[in-house]
């Protein structure tokens, strides 16, 4: 299977282009903001990357699309340099995060957790880690 992956500067859907069968999206949101739920409407750069999500899914089935999120990468928070710092993670926002992306019929998660290895679990644990893995498991 092939993927069109929404990242970046390519988050808008094309006007023109339509996907070939058996392509399915996979939906990237990487300059989101984490203090807000990514259906915020009172977060403008949330606001923005919901409102593509919800455009792309008139051309992609819901129920074969992905969303590829950042909340446990703690490369991301880190500005991708070393010392890793901890992700900011809030459990509240990823609860509202999964509730607004089933609503639109999408069942398949994963975040990138890049930075989180020996060194980071030393310092900081594996509490978010674990919660992220719970509240996901709850949800679906």
């Amino acid at each position: 299977q092939w993927a069109f992956l929404a990242y970046l500067n390519c988050s808008e859907p094309s006007e023109r282009i339509k996907p070939a069968p058996g392509v399915f999206l996979e939906f990237a949101p990487i300059r989101r903001c984490y203090l807000h739920a990514i259906d915020d409407p009172s977060c403008e750069i949330n606001r923005k990357f919901y409102h593509d999500l919800q455009r792309l899914l008139e051309v992609f089935d819901p129920a074969q699309s992905h969303i590829l999120e950042y909340h446990m990468d703690s490369s991301y928070f880190s500005r991708y340099n070393k010392p890793a710092v901890k992700v900011v993670f809030s459990e509240k926002i990823l609860r509202r995060d999964l509730e607004a992306y089933t609503a639109l019929g999408i069942r398949n998660f994963t975040s990138f957790a890049v930075y989180m290895d020996g060194e980071y679990f030393k310092n900081y644990g594996d509490e978010d880690l674990v919660a992220y893995a719970k509240i996901l498991n709850e949800h679906l």
